[in-house]
């Protein structure tokens, strides 16, 4: 259920224990229609919103190819960076081709989001450098590791909301022109 919150044009649909029975669902289904259940539902809210973003939890269990399926545009977020990141990133992009070729020709990935980084430790500034040089498709915004996000979710709070002049919430002002940028803005799922 669709949930009004307190700031102005932002609603949540919150998760909770009936999407792991979903998930479980889906999974021992295992069928193609499946995957569209989520799209079909969105499609329902969609004339109503400007926006729909979609968090998902790391991995490509059948609620995150549910959202793919759905998604006009992809942000992976990779927190924080290092090697391993890649090889996972490079995974959710094959991923991401066979269901541009099958269920979803009009997913589009936007980029990669560098987060909880910390561009003060030369070794994290090593790890991003490699990640570039890997060919992911990097957004140029990196948000930065702060105290202040876990206080902001502790508040149940946008960050740009619970700390407004901090260093974080610009670099998420920042992330929402870039996709605003690369979206066209147009309307999409993410």
């Amino acid at each position: 259920m669709v949930r009004p919150t307190r700031w102005w044009h932002l609603d949540v649909l919150p998760a909770n224990l009936s999407l792991n029975e979903l998930r479980d669902r889906l999974h021992a289904a295992v069928r193609p229609a499946d995957a569209s259940v989520l799209k079909s539902h969105l499609i329902k809210l969609a004339p109503s919103y400007d926006w729909i973003l979609l968090d998902c939890p790391a991995g490509l269990d059948s609620l995150t190819i549910n959202a793919l399926v759905a998604s006009d545009g992809l942000v992976i977020p990779v927190a924080p960076p290092d090697v391993l990141a890649a090889d996972g990133t490079f995974h959710m992009l094959t991923t991401v081709d066979r269901i541009r070729a099958g269920a979803n020709p009009r997913l589009r990935m936007l980029g990669v989001l560098l987060a909880n980084t910390h561009l003060d430790r030369a070794s994290e500034r090593r790890q991003i450098a490699e990640l570039a040089r890997s060919g992911l498709p990097l957004l140029t915004t990196v948000i930065p590791s702060s105290a202040r996000v876990g206080a902001a979710l502790a508040a149940f709070c946008p960050i740009v909301v619970h700390a407004p002049k901090s260093t974080v919430a610009a670099a998420f002002r920042e992330l929402a022109a870039e996709i605003r940028a690369l979206a066209n803005l147009g309307s999409v799922y993410i």
